[in-house]
């Protein structure tokens, strides 16, 4: 038997059988390095797609907390700067200054009534009022330096109940408005203060739209509180105080009675240089004040 042709047939089948195994390898191994190519990409291009994905939420973020923040600030100025004046020292009133001044009693009287509206003697007659005021004015002019308000109270017991009251205060207050009535009241030494080295009555920018009522009448002060916040719209970023001494008096000049004289007795127009700050906190959204206790 010849066993050449058959073991060169069998040779051919393992070859052919090899070719078409190393054909498949090749293409496995083609395969494989495409996939890999394709997902070693397709991670590339994903991560670098979070990647700004990520940095333009970041950016976005940033930037809307930037316009939150100055959205804010705007809002803060907003805020009309007489309506956080109200309780506040450089808002007060100086006594010695008042007690010079020839309408000194009626003026204490009224604003005494709009301030502490909430003790139930401001709801009797005027007259007790005035007597009120009187008897502070009188001490006041009689006053020595190292005198403190607690003074008074101890040298005139008939207004005992009242001024005690008047004294101490309550912790939270709140301005009174064309459309609400007060809440609370401040204490006696957040309204008022004693200063001989002064002779006007309040600075003009510490004054608050209550104090305004009662030096130049409800009608007038509610022209001049209109005519501000008009300017500090048209005028955002100018100073928070759109009215010196000189715009004012031409202000008078149109709306009220008061003179030039009244004017100056009336108001310092220097820097504001409170004696203390109180320990005070003002929300900015309601302008409620909450007195954390005081020392003036």
């Amino acid at each position: 038997m010849n066993l050449l042709p058959f073991a060169v047939t069998l040779l051919l089948i393992l070859s052919i059988l090899g070719c078409q195994q190393l054909d498949e390898c090749l293409y496995l191994k083609k395969d494989t390095a495409l996939f890999k190519t394709y997902f070693h990409g397709l991670r590339s291009v994903r991560n670098k797609f979070e990647k700004k994905a990520y940095s333009r939420t970041v950016a976005q973020l940033k930037e809307k907390e930037k316009k939150e923040k100055k959205k804010s600030i705007n809002d803060k100025k907003k805020v009309y700067f007489r309506l956080k004046n109200f309780g506040k020292a450089k808002g007060r009133v100086n006594l010695y200054a008042l007690s010079k001044m020839e309408d000194a009693p009626k003026i204490l009287a009224a604003y005494l009534k709009k301030i502490y509206s909430n003790i139930p003697f401001f709801r009797n007659s005027d007259s007790d009022i005035t007597l009120l005021a009187n008897d502070i004015l009188k001490w006041v002019k009689n006053n020595e330096r190292n005198k403190t308000f607690k003074d008074f109270l101890v040298e005139n017991l008939e207004h005992k109940r009242v001024f005690y009251k008047m004294l101490k205060g309550t912790h939270v207050f709140l301005e009174a408005k064309r459309d609400s009535s007060p809440v609370g009241y401040p204490c006696f030494e957040a309204i008022f203060h004693y200063d001989m080295q002064n002779l006007h009555l309040v600075h003009f920018n510490g004054a608050s739209c209550t104090l305004l009522s009662t030096l130049l009448s409800n009608k007038t002060a509610q022209a001049l509180i209109d005519y501000e916040i008009t300017l500090l719209k048209q005028y955002p970023e100018n100073t928070p105080y759109p009215l010196n001494k000189r715009t004012l008096t031409q202000f008078l000049d149109r709306y009220s009675s008061k003179s030039k004289e009244d004017v100056a007795a009336f108001f310092d127009f220097g820097n504001i240089e409170p004696l203390k700050k109180p320990l005070q906190f003002c929300d900015n959204r309601t302008n409620l004040t909450v007195d954390l206790g005081h020392d003036y």
